[in-house]
């Protein structure tokens, strides 16, 4: 069983902030994980085993490489496994699910990194609940490599949080980990676009099929979007009700086109 697996250092923090303000810009290196792990101290502890790794990897090679990462064929409108094969070399037609055959989401591509499992959910807990920001920059550079590939959008819109989830925990994760991104891609994070206008059940607290209700009309948009393609970056999707909810409110606004880019996808374990 691969070691990130079998252990979490639970315990271990890192004895400084590193903060997202401390990313410095650039055009996007060829390996997105070198050009973050360039802003660490060496010999920092792997943050899931434990272990001394690379000078400045946070993940040793290790567990870096057992992640549940997301390389099996996918749909990529929604990210669930595919039915149809994957396109020959050159083929302008895309692996997609039947679901989507019939009612494809509103955003035009799911992007995630991994799975939505140990010891991936982990971290997000830890981060989300723990106030552990020193996670985002492990998750951003997950999320980071996996979207190096795709259709650069004009603008990053992290998924807003409520002003009374706000005042609870103090920070918005999915503005942290978009925060990181924006700095390393030059695409801009615009925070003032998108507003949660009331404050909802959490999702991970109702049956799946009720979670597109509690969303329904959740998001307000507050600046201009015409014309304009927009990624939303979130932690974790489990049922992509939130980032369709999201993007309903920006194409009815007038966006171009919105992708959903997402550390973790919780998927449905089979096609159909």
């Amino acid at each position: 069983m691969p070691r990130c697996q079998t252990s979490f250092n639970t315990s271990f923090k890192p004895s400084f902030n590193p903060s997202p303000s401390g990313l410095s810009g650039g055009a996007p290196h060829a390996s997105a994980w070198a050009r973050l792990r360039r802003l660490w101290p060496d010999r920092v502890p792997c943050a899931l085993c434990g272990a001394s790794g690379d000078a400045g990897a946070w993940l040793c090679t290790g567990c870096h490489r057992d992640l549940p990462w997301l390389d099996g064929p996918a749909c990529l409108r929604c990210g669930e496994p595919a039915d149809t094969p994957p396109p020959a070399p050159g083929s302008a037609a895309p692996a997609r699910c039947n679901r989507c055959a019939r009612e494809p989401p509103p955003f035009e591509r799911l992007v995630a990194a991994v799975d939505y499992r140990f010891p991936v959910d982990a971290m997000i807990r830890r981060l989300k609940f723990e106030g552990e920001l020193w996670l985002a920059p492990v998750l951003a550079g997950l999320l980071l490599e996996r979207c190096a590939s795709a259709d650069r959008p004009q603008c990053l819109l992290p998924i807003p949080l409520s002003d009374l989830r706000i005042a609870g925990r103090g920070f918005n994760q999915s503005a942290e980990i978009a925060r990181l991104l924006s700095r390393q891609t030059r695409i801009p994070m615009r925070l003032e676009v998108l507003r949660r206008a009331r404050d909802t059940l959490p999702q991970s607290a109702l049956p799946l099929s009720g979670r597109a209700d509690n969303l329904r009309g959740a998001f307000v948009v507050d600046r201009p979007v015409d014309g304009l393609h927009v990624a939303l970056v979130d932690d974790v999707a489990t049922t992509g009700a939130t980032g369709a909810e999201a993007a309903r409110a920006l194409l009815r606004q007038g966006a171009a086109r919105v992708d959903l880019w997402t550390v973790a996808h919780t998927l449905r374990r089979g096609p159909g």
